[in-house]
């Protein structure tokens, strides 16, 4: 009985170990996924501001013909 218990606390140590394992990589992937977003996102604002002097050098041509 007693190897009995000390096997199943060694499985529960060992799957407690497996499961800090995976939170972490799930905690890692999380935060490259943000970076990635933040990446994204910033690159978005540069299109958009691109875009906005493009449509204004537009609306100048445009005015002036």
């Amino acid at each position: 009985m007693a190897q009995e218990v000390k096997a199943l606390a060694h499985q529960t140590s060992l799957a407690t170990d497996d499961i800090q394992r995976q939170i972490e990589a799930i905690r890692n992937s999380s935060a490259e996924a943000v970076r990635a977003i933040d990446t994204m996102n910033a690159t978005i604002g540069s299109l958009n501001e691109v875009s906005a002097a493009v449509a204004t050098v537009v609306e100048q041509q445009n005015a002036a013909t």
